[in-house]
């Protein structure tokens, strides 16, 4: 029974001398002595490649570059894209035929960010034509011609998204879709999990708005 008494006044007097918090922030863990710095960073290592990250007193975390195999027009259509999506483009621009950069380059900037969104989300192994994905972005604008509730907004970075208009209690209310429902949801050219193919020469989204 003593233990047990010495114990509990161990904890409930010691403990919380020593201030043990579960709540520290990182801006607390800044002014402390011990804290050396704070790095963030995200990158892509190929399978059976090696990253290092280098630390040093003097100069902090070095991260290692990196650097993708890409042609001449895959740079070219890379600087093309909405800076938010070239690093997933250009993994995938290592594993395709220059058509898919010719693509980009060639397609007005108006449909730039779509194509380059499904090219850099498609599966490798299930990459639509470059036809194809050409008519996912064209539809999308086509279709938008048509109808009153929705509209495209472009925006100057290249990006995109849409505005809805609904009625809320009688009254109009316009309502702007988050970028990345609408690159996921809308520019998609996947409905479900299907690979993205014409079907009697014909694509989903002539008939589907």
């Amino acid at each position: 029974m003593k233990v047990w008494i010495a114990v509990l006044i161990f904890v409930i007097l010691v403990i919380p001398s020593y201030g043990i918090r579960n709540d520290l922030d990182l801006n607390e863990l800044r002014e402390s002595s011990n804290f050396i710095g704070h790095f963030e960073k995200v990158a892509y290592v190929k399978a059976g490649d090696d990253y290092y990250v280098h630390f040093s007193p003097s100069n902090g975390i070095e991260f290692e570059k990196q650097i993708f195999n890409l042609s001449y027009k895959e740079k070219i259509a890379l600087a093309k894209a909405p800076e938010w999506i070239r690093w997933r483009l250009a993994k995938q621009f290592e594993n395709l035929s220059d058509e898919y950069a010719e693509l980009l380059i060639n397609s007005s900037n108006k449909y730039a960010d779509e194509i380059a969104f499904c090219i850099a989300t498609c599966p490798i192994n299930g990459m639509p034509s470059p036809e194809l994905l050409y008519d996912n972005a064209y539809f999308i604008y086509k279709n938008d011609e048509y109808l009153d509730y929705v509209d495209v907004i472009d925006f100057e970075n290249g990006s995109s998204t849409i505005r809805y208009t609904t009625l809320d209690n009688g009254k109009e209310l316009s309502i702007v879709c988050p970028m990345s429902i609408y690159y996921l949801y809308v520019v998609s050219p996947r409905i479900t999990f299907e690979d993205a193919e014409y079907v009697y020469d014909k694509f989903w989204r002539e008939h589907l708005f």
